[in-house]
C-alpha cells in the first residue's frame, strides 16, 4: 500500500526531481519487492521535472525534463540521483512512454556496444517480447543487423518482423545457420541452447534472468571443434562504466530516437498512485510483455 515517507535530502553532487512517471522492472518485482523492508522506496527509473541542483552539478537547471536511474527511490514523488544517472529528455516528450527507456533501452544499448559493430552479422535476441528484447531487435535492425528474433509464443512471431527482425524462432534449437552473437534475457535452458548456436568466435551477451532456472550445460557444450572456436558468454551490468560511449550519451541518443518515431517502446500499461502498489507487474499479452508504469503528476 502507498505509505508517507520524507522528502529526500540531496548533496552537492545531486539533483532534486519531481516525479511523472515511474515503470516496473523484472527485478524489481521478482526480487525487490519480496524482501524490502519497511520504508523501503523502490524504483530504479523515473521521469520527472528537475527542481533543485546541486553546488557541484553542472548540466541542469530547474525546470530540465530527465530520466533517472538509481538503484531505489523512483517510486515516490520526488527522486534525489547523482547528476551523471539523469539524462535529459526532449521537451514535451510523454513521460509515461519515456519512463521505459532506462533500464531496458539502455541495457540493450549496452550489449549491443558490447558487439561491436554487427554489420551483416546474424545476431540472435532471446526473450524478444520482452522490453529488453523489443529493444534490442530494432537497434540491431537499425546497426545492420541479421536479428533471428526468437520467442515461444508463435503467434508473436510477426510483430517481430515488423519492428526488424529477419526471422522469429519459437527457441534457439529451431535456428540452423552458424550465429555470430546472442543477447540473451531468459537465462536458463534458453541460454545453453542459444550458446550452442555460436559459431567461431561467437558471444553471448547474457543481460537478463527471467527463466528464473540453473544453466545446465552437457558434456562437449565447451568444446572447440567443429567451427565452436573462440565462443564466450558475458556479463554485463547497465551502471558499469563504458569507455567507448558514456551512458548518458546512450540514453539520451534513444530518448531522442523514441521521441521521433524511429524507435518503438514496449506496450506500457498506466496506473495512478492509488493503485500502482497492488496491481504492479510484468504481464503477458498476445504483443509481448507489458510493463506497469506509475503516473505521479
Amino acid at each position: 500500500m502507498p505509505a508517507e515517507v520524507g522528502r529526500p535530502k540531496m548533496e552537492a553532487t545531486q539533483i532534486l526531481v519531481a516525479v511523472h512517471a515511474s515503470s516496473a522492472n523484472f527485478g524489481e518485482v521478482t526480487d525487490v519487492l519480496p524482501s524490502a523492508p519497511r520504508g523501503f522506496v523502490p524504483g530504479w527509473e523515473a521521469v520527472g521535472t528537475v527542481l533543485e541542483t546541486g553546488t557541484a552539478t553542472t548540466r541542469f537547471r530547474p525546470g530540465d525534463m530527465v530520466a533517472t536511474l538509481g538503484h531505489a527511490g523512483g517510486w515516490a514523488e520526488y527522486r534525489v540521483v547523482e547528476e551523471q544517472l539523469a539524462f535529459r529528455l526532449p521537451p514535451e516528450s510523454p513521460p509515461t512512454s519515456m519512463a521505459v527507456i532506462g533500464v531496458a533501452g539502455g541495457t540493450a544499448i549496452r550489449a549491443i556496444r558490447r558487439l561491436g559493430s554487427t554489420l551483416g552479422a546474424r545476431v540472435m535476441v532471446t526473450g524478444a517480447a520482452s522490453a529488453v528484447g523489443v529493444f534490442s531487435v530494432q537497434l540491431l535492425a537499425m546497426a545492420g543487423a541479421y536479428v533471428v528474433a526468437v520467442d515461444r509464443k508463435a503467434d508473436r512471431h510477426s510483430r517481430h518482423r515488423e519492428l526488424g527482425a529477419k526471422e522469429a524462432l519459437s527457441s534457439p534449437a529451431d535456428n540452423h545457420e552458424p550465429i555470430e552473437a546472442v543477447i540473451d534475457t531468459v537465462g536458463g535452458d534458453v541460454l545453453v541452447q542459444a550458446f550452442r548456436q555460436l559459431g567461431t568466435n561467437g558471444r553471448l551477451i547474457a543481460v537478463g534472468h527471467t527463466a528464473r532456472e540453473r544453466e545446465t550445460f552437457q558434456l562437449g557444450d565447451f568444446e572447440g571443434d567443429d567451427g565452436r572456436h573462440g565462443r564466450a558468454i558475458e556479463t554485463m551490468h547497465l551502471l558499469q562504466n563504458d569507455p567507448r560511449r558514456s551512458l548518458t550519451d546512450d540514453i539520451e541518443w534513444l530518448a531522442r530516437l523514441v521521441n521521433d518515431g524511429d524507435i518503438v517502446v514496449p506496450e506500457v500499461i498506466v496506473r495512478e498512485r492509488g493503485s500502482f502498489a497492488a496491481t504492479v507487474t510484468l504481464r503477458p499479452r498476445p504483443e509481448g510483455w507489458i510493463k506497469t508504469v506509475l503516473e505521479v503528476g
